[in-house]
């Protein structure tokens, strides 16, 4: 193409949209068999939007429907919240396909696509690995899949995740420059306001990770010892029977100080009992070999009252 064009590469396989949408069409059209490749290449391009779509929506759904199961888990509700995501984002999504969709997109792209996922997802792996515990989670998995998965996903999950996300995010924010659109014949320079909306649009999916976490520091410490409360917030809580693991028996949590109105809106979902309520269970971690597809759950591992936990080290 460069050599048609009698012009340098860079200029014709510029990064953004227009490498998927105008330079890699015209590269497939070059190709021998080009009908092929273009049907092939465009049936892609398809497929990874929908699945694309897959995630962005059942993220948002499955948030809200977990954060409300009382309401939203009720006849049709959930498929109509789903259909009302959908058309949300399709309005949304209409705006970029606009005469001047393309600044809409860039604006969404550069702020709230990319740098902020990998913040959001350091703190995912530090909830998930360091705070619920990477014990725990290896053992719910195993009560799901009734065998144990390879502990190298654990040094995954606690070290070099966090690490990947966080050094990727450090050097885009010290690489940070104002967004830009390069148009064949000028760049267009975003105005402070845009700037501004898209910065808005980033804080707005990370500035409740801290805030909910201070709120209920100073919430539930009214009354009580800070370092207790915080003690307590990094045990995990509404937790249903069939989580709870032998170790668990004594844990305090800040199910103790749930108030009636804790309870209220936590309505639908079970809590944590206090400590001296949760059940003793051991389990046994050996699969059911005679399993045969069925969805009677036989290969879980079962609880049993006769044998001792099995399963509680990577």
């Amino acid at each position: 193409m460069a050599f048609l064009q009698q012009t340098t590469v860079d200029k014709v396989a510029a990064s953004g949209p227009g490498l998927a949408f105008i330079a890699y069409p015209k590269a497939v059209s070059l190709m021998p068999g080009a009908p092929v490749w273009s049907v092939l290449f465009f049936l892609m391009v398809i497929l990874l939007g929908l699945d694309s779509q897959f995630v962005g929506v059942e993220g948002v759904v499955t948030a809200i429907v977990d954060q409300f199961p009382n309401y939203l888990r009720k006849g049709y509700r959930k498929e109509i919240f789903i259909g009302f995501v959908c058309f949300l984002s399709y309005l949304v999504g209409l705006t970029m396909v606009t005469e001047g969709g393309m600044y809409v997109f860039q604006l969404f792209d550069y702020y709230s696509g990319s740098r902020i996922i990998l913040f959001v997802a350091f703190f995912e792996c530090v909830g998930i690995a360091w705070i619920y515990g990477i014990r725990r989670f290896y053992d719910n998995l195993e009560m799901m899949m009734g065998y144990r998965i390879n502990p190298f996903m654990a040094i995954c999950w606690t070290v070099l995740s966090p690490i990947f996300c966080m050094t990727i995010f450090v050097m885009s924010a010290i690489n940070y420059a104002e967004l830009d659109y390069r148009r064949p014949d000028s760049t267009y320079v975003y105005p402070q306001w845009a700037v501004g909306i898209g910065w808005t649009m980033a804080g707005f999916s990370a500035i409740w990770i801290p805030l909910t976490a201070i709120f209920k520091l100073f919430y539930y410490s009214r009354d009580r010892p800070l370092a207790e409360v915080a003690r307590r917030m990094l045990t995990p809580c509404g937790l249903r029977p069939h989580q709870f693991r032998p170790q668990d028996v004594g844990q305090p949590s800040l199910v103790e100080y749930w108030t009636e109105k804790d309870l209220r809106t936590l309505e639908g979902r079970q809590a944590v009992p206090k400590s001296k309520e949760v059940p003793m269970q051991n389990i046994d971690q050996k699969p059911d070999l005679t399993f045969n597809g069925s969805s009677q759950g036989q290969q879980n591992p079962t609880f049993s009252d006769e044998r001792g936990a099995t399963f509680t080290k990577l």
